[in-house]
C-alpha cells in the first residue's frame, strides 16, 4: 500500500497515534489546541514507535456537535504544514468526514484520509480520493456522532459490518479506489455487547482481504466495563489490543503509543519464536492465502492418496464413479462460497454419507489399496512378514513354471497363472476350485490342457504352492488397452489393476509369453527375461 511517496508496510502491525485538536474529546479534549504542545506531543509520538499521526479536528464523541469547515481547516492547517516540515518522513493522516478538508489537507501534505463516515456524511469524498489516490480509511458507523449511541440495534452486528463494508468496497473498487482500510467502529454506534461481538468474530472481517485498523483505545467499552474512567483505562486497553493483535489487526489506533509498541512487540515474538513449532508457521504467502509447512504436508498427502486412487480406478468402471464423487464435492464448495442454501444442504447431506458409498461402491479399490500400503520396504521385510504369516514364505519353484510356459507357447496353450507374495486374493480364489497342490510341470501341463474342465480360467499361486483354478478374473475396462489382445490379457490386466500380483498370460493364438503387473503389460518376453523378472520378483537366490 502506498501513501504518496511512502510504502506502508503492514507485514507487521504499525502504530497510529492520535493528535486531536478539539477542545472536548472524550480523553485528551484541549490538550493540543495550542500548536507548540500538539508538536511535543507529535515528537513524542514518533520517538516512542508510531509510524502515523491522525489529526482530528471535529469531535465525534457521542452528542458531539459539528464544527463548520472553516474552524476545521483553520485547526488543521497550521499544525499539518508544521509537522511536514519538522517531520517529512512520518505519514499524516487526517481524520474527516468533509471532502472539502480531505482534499485540502491532501494538497498540504497530508497521506491518509480517516473517514468515520465512509462517505456517507458528504457524498463528493469519493471522488476526491479517487482523484488524489491515496489511503483511504473508511469506518462503519450507526448513523451520526451526535445519534449514534441512542439505542443502537442489529439482527446480527458482524454480518451487517460486513456487508457494510462490501457494499463500500465494491463502490470505491468502481471508481479506481484501491488503497482501501477498514475500521469496524469500536464504541460508534454500538452497544458495550456489540464492541465486543465484533472483536470475539475479528475473523469475519479478515476475510474481506484488507488492512484492519483497531480504535480501542481508552473507549467506554472498556472503562465502562472496568467501572473506571478513560484515564484509568490504558490497562485495559492494552488487553483489547492484545486481544485484536493475536486476531490479525493491522493499525493500532491509539493516545499512548509507547505502551501499543511494545504490546506488539511482545506478541510478535510470542507469535514468532523460534521453536520447534516454528515448522507449522506461514512458509510464504500468495496475496492473502497463507502456505504453512503442514498445510504443504496435507496438501501431498491428500494429492498422493488421490493420485494413488486414480491409479486404482484407472481403467475400470469405478473411475467414472470417482470423477463424479470429486464434481459434486467441487459443486457443494461453490455453492457454499456462492450462499446457494438449498443446494448446500442437499448435497452437504450427500456427503455426509459419502464414506458408506465409498465403502459400498469401491470394495475391491479399496481392498487392493489397503494390500498397497504393505508395499514399502519396511513391511516386505523377510522378518516382519515371518513374523505376521502363520506360514512360512518359501522360494518359488520357478523352474516348474517358467518350464509349462515354453512348452505352451510351443503347442499354443492358453494360459493364465496368478503369483503373490500375499493372501489378498481370496475375492477371486473363494469360488474357484480349492487345490493348494505344489508347483510342478505335470500338474500345470494338466490343469492347461484343452480339454482338461479347469483350463478355463487362472490358477493363484501362493507360497510356493497352487491354492486355486479355474480362478475368474476382474476384467480391465481401460478404453485404451490394445484391441488386438484377446480377453486373457484384459482380465490380466484386470488383475493388475486390483492387486500387487504377477500374472503371466500366454497367448492361445500365437503362443507369445506376457506378464502384467500393477497396471503395466509386457508383451512377448523370452525365456530367459520371464526367467529374470521371476528371480527378481520372489527372491529364489537361496540364503546361505
Amino acid at each position: 500500500m502506498k501513501a504518496k511517496q511512502n510504502k506502508i508496510d503492514l507485514s507487521t502491525t504499525i502504530v497510529m497515534g492520535i493528535l486531536n485538536l478539539t477542545d472536548n474529546s472524550f480523553y485528551d479534549g484541549g490538550r493540543y489546541k495550542n500548536e507548540e504542545k500538539a508538536l511535543i506531543q507529535c515528537r513524542k509520538m514518533t520517538k516512542e514507535g508510531a509510524l502515523i499521526i491522525d489529526i482530528g479536528a471535529q469531535s465525534s464523541k457521542p452528542g458531539s456537535n459539528e464544527i463548520t469547515e472553516v474552524e476545521e481547516w483553520k485547526r488543521i492547517k497550521p499544525l499539518l504544514l508544521a509537522i511536514k516540515k519538522e517531520f517529512p518522513e512520518i505519514l499524516i493522516s487526517i481524520d474527516t468526514y468533509k471532502a472539502n478538508i480531505a482534499e485540502k489537507s491532501i494538497n498540504n501534505g497530508a497521506d491518509i484520509i480517516n473517514d468515520i463516515s465512509a462517505g456517507d456524511l458528504d457524498k463528493n469524498m469519493f471522488s476526491v480520493i479517487a482523484k488524489h489516490k491515496v489511503p483511504y480509511i473508511i469506518m462503519h458507523m450507526k448513523g451520526t456522532p451526535k445519534n449514534m449511541q441512542e439505542k443502537p440495534i442489529y439482527k446480527n452486528v458482524v454480518k451487517e459490518i460486513k456487508d457494510y463494508f462490501v457494499k463500500k468496497i465494491i463502490q470505491l473498487k468502481k471508481i479506481g479506489i484501491e488503497d482501501i482500510i477498514i475500521d469496524p467502529g469500536f464504541g460508534f454506534g454500538k452497544t458495550i455487547e456489540h464492541n465486543y461481538e465484533i472483536l470475539n468474530n475479528f475473523q469475519e472481517l479478515k476475510k474481506l482481504n484488507l488492512p484492519i485498523l483497531v480504535g480501542v483505545s481508552r473507549k467506554s467499552m472498556i472503562y465502562n466495563l472496568l467501572e473506571n474512567t478513560a484515564e484509568q483505562s490504558l490497562n485495559g486497553t492494552t488487553v483489547v489490543n492484545s486481544i485484536s493483535l493475536t486476531k490479525g489487526a493491522n493499525i493500532l489506533r491509539v493516545h499512548d503509543v509507547k505502551e501499543a509498541v511494545e504490546c506488539i512487540k511482545i506478541i510478535n515474538f510470542a507469535q514468532n519464536t523460534k521453536s520447534m513449532d516454528i515448522i507449522w508457521q506461514t512458509l510464504f504467502e500468495l496475496g492473502s492465502f497463507k502456505i504453512s509447512f503442514m498445510d504443504m504436508i496435507d496438501l501431498s498427502l491428500v494429492s498422493y492418496l488421490l493420485f494413488k486412487l486414480y491409479k486404482i480406478a484407472r481403467g475400470t468402471a469405478a473411475i467414472n464413479i470417482f470423477f463424479g464423487l470429486i464434481a459434486i464435492y467441487a459443486t457443494y464448495q461453490l455453492a457454499d462460497v456462492m450462499r446457494m442454501k438449498f443446494i448446500t444442504q442437499i448435497l452437504g447431506g450427500f456427503i455426509s454419507i459419502t464414506f458408506i458409498i465409498i465403502v459400498i461402491l469401491f470394495q475391491q479399490e479399496i481392498r487392493k489399496y489397503l494390500s498397497q500400503i504393505g508395499k514399502g520396504k519396511m513391511v516386505k521385510n523377510k522378518h516382519l512378514l515371518k513374523f505376521f504369516n502363520s506360514e512360512n514364505e518359501e522360494n518359488l519353484n520357478t523352474n516348474s513354471i517358467i518350464k509349462a510356459c515354453v512348452e505352451f507357447q510351443k503347442t499354443k496353450t492358453g494360459a493364465i497363472i496368478v503369483l503373490t507374495h500375499s493372501d489378498d486374493l481370496n475375492f477371486i480364489c473363494e469360488n474357484a476350485v480349492q487345490l493348494n497342490s505344489e508347483i510342478s510341470y505335470p500338474l500345470l501341463d494338466s490343469i492347461f490342457y484343452k480339454n482338461s474342465p479347469l483350463h478355463d480360467g487362472a490358477i493363484v499361486i501362493r507360497n510356493n504352492r497352487i491354492v486355486a483354478a479355474r480362478c475368474i478374473l476382474p476384467v480391465s475396462n481401460d478404453d485404451d488397452f490394445p484391441g488386438e489382445l484377446g480377453m486373457r490379457h484384459r482380465a490380466a490386466m484386470g488383475m493388475s489393476e486390483h492387486s500387487d500380483a504377477l500374472t503371466i498370460i500366454v497367448s492361445e493364438q500365437n503362443g507369445k509369453i506376457s506378464y502384467t503387473q500393477n497396471g503395466k503389460i509386457k508383451i512377448g518376453v523370452s525365456e530367459k527375461q520371464l526367467t529374470n523378472y521371476l528371480n527378481k520378483q520372489f527372491n529364489t537366490k537361496k540364503e546361505s
